[in-house]
């Protein structure tokens, strides 16, 4: 099965206005994929921050099995 993968990724600017890449910083985990992620509850338990599906922090977890 194929899946969508989000990564965070850094990049330097030239003065040139081109981009040169610098790093990969992990994978990025949506809230509806984190395992703190509960619908019924309006703030994460995890990080303080509210829970909208298409949001993501830092401290997030990938749930198992997705």
């Amino acid at each position: 099965m194929n899946q969508k993968v989000e990564f965070i990724e850094s990049y330097i600017k030239h003065s040139t206005g081109d981009y040169q890449w610098s790093d990969n910083h992990g994978e990025l985990i949506r809230c509806k994929d984190c395992k703190w992620y509960d619908e019924q509850i309006s703030m994460c338990d995890n990080c303080g921050l509210p829970r909208e599906q298409k949001f993501f922090c830092a401290d997030g977890e990938r749930k198992e099995g997705r």
